[in-house]
């Protein structure tokens, strides 16, 4: 009987642990693909302006780094309209 009882929480504490690392593998491919489409937005500006257009804004609504490389690329577009 205690064998069958030790058996259930083998089980049960293998489940947990699949689900747990099931669900940090999904956090990181959704982030890691947020990421991707972030940098390359930036990327896409950055080639934009280097043809010419200085009109192109990213206008990223994120609040972390990348966020704040946008912001400023915003920035240096702006800057260089009014210097052109």
């Amino acid at each position: 009987m205690a064998d069958d009882d030790l058996s259930r929480v083998y089980k049960l504490v293998y489940f947990a642990f699949f689900i747990l690392i099931s669900f940090y593998i999904s956090i990181g491919i959704l982030l890691n693909v947020s990421l991707i489409k972030s940098i390359k937005s930036i990327l896409n500006l950055i080639k934009k302006m280097s043809n010419g257009d200085l009109d192109s804004r990213l206008h990223m609504e994120r609040k972390d780094e990348i966020g704040q490389i946008a912001d400023e690329m915003d920035n240096l577009g702006e800057i260089m309209k009014r210097t052109i």
